[in-house]
């Protein structure tokens, strides 16, 4: 063991013994909470505490441990932590119950997984493992007979009255993610409208937060969801014989009307405006996959992410990634 093991290890003892062990976390105010006099040192060193975790379950006891003294913009940096935690923690997650998804344990699994069905499990350990990652804020979505381990950002709600006012309504935006994944195996899963929607909930959330350390990943979430409002994916395409199929076309206009003024509306309604036009204008090949036309759409679609950047500018600074779910 490091001598740095030594030290966070100290330090995770000196919070619990300070916070009270085993005690959950206080109600938090209607507000969130007033600088504390915590050292500056003391709180530079608590995301290490958190990385040097051996599970999101510690990961998770050590964050609940240090609400009560840090004020806001503490817990922010801790919560960031946290996620950066679950994106080297995933790998690990996703290896632990690897063989059980190659073996088909968990084939008659359908979502949402609750606790009735992970009962079920026979194994001992992998429904230790199973449990544990749920107690440590991961969820599990179950799809073609195997289970995948996601971060649950509904379940990290818990601590929006810890959190700023801007990573609360960041935490509500990863949480539609993660409540309902939009992709698996390739194919859109929710309403197409929907896309449109999470677009917008993205936007809103560059509009009102533009110095957010996580403004980056929200332009992202809106680069996302846009991108499949638009082109659907590998499964799922959006033309029929070189016109948006109804639904789509459908899908389009209800945004475009609802929320005109929005960068989301129009750029929905100024694509589909070209992609008619060319469609009427360039002569179509004999075979689809030599059709001019999309190689154009692919270059108006190529554009979207330069756009986004050019709407949207942060006045903050990013800090780290999040543990992004599957969409």
């Amino acid at each position: 063991m490091t001598i740095m093991r030594y030290l966070y290890i100290f330090l995770v003892a000196a919070v619990i013994t300070l916070s009270g062990c085993g005690k959950s976390p206080p109600e938090p105010s209607a507000t969130y909470a007033e600088p504390t006099s915590t050292p500056a040192s003391y709180e530079e060193a608590l995301p290490r505490t958190i990385e040097a975790a051996t599970s999101a379950k510690e990961a998770i006891a050590i964050f609940e441990n240090q609400l009560p003294l840090l004020d806001a913009d503490g817990v922010d940096t801790m919560f960031m932590a946290l996620e950066a935690f679950y994106r080297a923690d995933s790998e690990k997650m996703e290896a632990s119950i690897r063989d059980a998804n190659d073996e088909g344990v968990f084939e008659l699994f359908q979502n949402p997984v609750d606790d009735a069905q992970i009962a079920t499990i026979a194994d001992e350990g992998l429904r230790s493992v199973v449990k544990g990652a749920i107690e440590g804020k991961y969820k599990f979505n179950a799809g073609e007979g195997v289970l995948e381990p996601i971060v649950d950002y509904r379940a990290l709600q818990a601590y929006s009255g810890y959190l700023s006012p801007a990573m609360v309504d960041y935490v509500s935006l990863m949480a539609t993610e993660s409540d309902e994944p939009s992709l698996a195996d390739g194919s859109i899963v929710i309403p197409w409208e929907q896309l449109g929607e999470r677009a917008l909930k993205a936007e809103n959330y560059l509009l009102e937060h533009s110095d957010s350390p996580r403004f980056d990943l929200a332009k992202s979430v809106l680069y996302r969801n846009l991108l499949g409002f638009l082109n659907g994916s590998s499964n799922d395409g959006v033309f029929e014989n070189r016109r948006f199929a109804p639904e789509n076309a459908e899908a389009f206009q209800r945004i475009i009307e609802a929320y005109g003024n929005s960068f989301t509306a129009r750029v929905t309604e100024e694509y589909r405006d070209e992609v008619n036009r060319l469609a009427k204008e360039l002569p179509a090949a004999e075979e689809s996959y030599n059709d001019p036309i999309y190689e154009k759409i692919t270059k108006l679609l190529e554009n979207i992410e330069a756009l986004i950047d050019a709407e949207f500018v942060s006045r903050g600074v990013e800090s780290g990634s999040a543990a992004s779910p599957s969409a």
